[in-house]
């Protein structure tokens, strides 16, 4: 999960590939990769006075994200169809009106897509 904070100045429309910042990779630990129902994941996170927050999010399957309790965006079946061998797609999402200044929270839900193999 990556929220990363910029000015609107700074906004680069040419992808994740160009830009500095570093994410880990985050999994449910009730999944141990076998695919079982969904679940989510939570994370608490600050937001300074004047950042333009913005959410890049993917998964490997399907996820909805809520910030402070509200849905992040209206797009259903996020992040949408690819062949997993070869991309991944992602959004990115402006939280300026989801968010506030101090601590904000984060849910994911998680939900498979077809993305387990056996």
């Amino acid at each position: 999960m990556n929220i990363a904070s910029r000015s609107p100045k700074a906004e680069s429309r040419r992808g994740l590939t160009h830009r500095s910042w570093q994410a880990e990779m985050i999994a449910p630990s009730v999944d141990e990769g076998e695919g079982k129902r969904a679940s989510f994941v939570a994370s608490s996170f600050a937001v300074e006075a004047g950042a333009g927050p913005k959410l890049f999010i993917s998964a490997l399957g399907l996820y909805r994200a809520f910030v402070n309790g509200q849905r992040v965006g209206d797009d259903l079946l996020t992040p949408g169809w690819t062949c997993y061998d070869d991309r991944v797609a992602y959004q990115c999402y402006d939280l300026s009106d989801l968010v506030h200044e101090g601590e904000n929270r984060i849910e994911i839900w998680l939900g498979m897509a077809g993305t387990v193999r056996r």
